[in-house]
């Protein structure tokens, strides 16, 4: 794969009134220069609606108030391209070019290895092409390895999951592809803004799969149930999981149009 390194940062702003002030910030300055750096590859947020969250499945804290999850993709020379991008976040403070500081709660964020892609076959484009393509939405689920499990175990899982979990999400309504990551703890942590604690992740045996969806996020899930994919839980352990994976979060999100944010105005 193109993409060598991947990072995901979930978020919450605290107060709605600052909903249109952060997403102008990320979208308007922030997420532009990041593309424009050398190295970073791909780029792009989504938001976890209301009504993302009514369909979602059960969460772990700290993730169930989240609202907006960013990924950015990075290709060779690593250094170079990691170091830019978070000189970029420290120098746009100094700027006084992050009006979004105190406003954001960050519970989770972190350095995940891109691992595999996997594109429907009505999809007729390469795997690495795959983020670039417009979406409506993606639907995220992260799990994670449970530490205790026997290894013969976990690679049965993993295998089922690769040769028949994610086939079967491919099938579903509005399912462009999938990209899965595996987490890297051993990257730099970035320079933050956010309120609170960094939730900065430490943790190896994490998962995280991304679908991304040509049609509308909710009707991937409505499909999704029907077919019954949706085998993770966090109250118990699916039984084909063996108990050798356990789900952390799992939702929809949708695509931002830009200067359309107002999502949660009714909060």
């Amino acid at each position: 794969m193109r993409a060598r390194k991947s990072w995901f940062t979930f978020a919450r702003v605290m107060d709605a009134r600052h909903h249109q002030l952060y997403n102008e910030y990320h979208q308007l300055d922030h997420r532009p220069e990041n593309l424009a750096l050398p190295g970073v590859l791909f780029g792009d947020r989504w938001v976890r609606t209301p009504a993302c969250v009514r369909v979602a499945g059960e969460t772990q804290p700290p993730f169930a108030d989240v609202q907006y999850l960013a990924h950015y993709l990075f290709e060779e020379p690593l250094d170079r391209a990691m170091r830019s991008w978070l000189d970029l976040s420290w120098s746009t403070f100094q700027e006084g070019r992050r009006p979004e500081t105190g406003l954001t709660e960050r519970p989770f964020r972190g350095w995940f290895i891109p691992l595999k892609a996997y594109v429907n076959p009505r999809i007729r484009i390469s795997a690495d092409a795959l983020p670039f393509r417009p979406v409506r939405g993606v639907y995220v689920a992260m799990s994670e390895i449970v530490s205790s499990a026997a290894p013969a175990e976990v690679q049965r899982v993993l295998a089922w999951e690769d040769q028949v979990w994610i086939p079967s999400l491919l099938e579903c309504h509005g399912s462009a592809g999938v990209m899965v990551h595996v987490s890297d703890p051993s990257g730099p942590q970035p320079f933050s803004t956010a309120a609170g604690t960094e939730g900065f992740n430490t943790t190896p045996d994490l998962r995280v799969h991304v679908v991304y969806l040509d049609e509308d996020p909710l009707e991937f899930v409505e499909d999704m149930q029907s077919r019954g994919c949706m085998w993770w839980s966090t109250a118990r352990p699916a039984p084909v999981t063996g108990g050798a994976l356990r789900s952390l979060f799992a939702s929809p999100f949708y695509a931002i149009e830009p200067w359309n944010w107002r999502w949660f105005e009714d909060e």
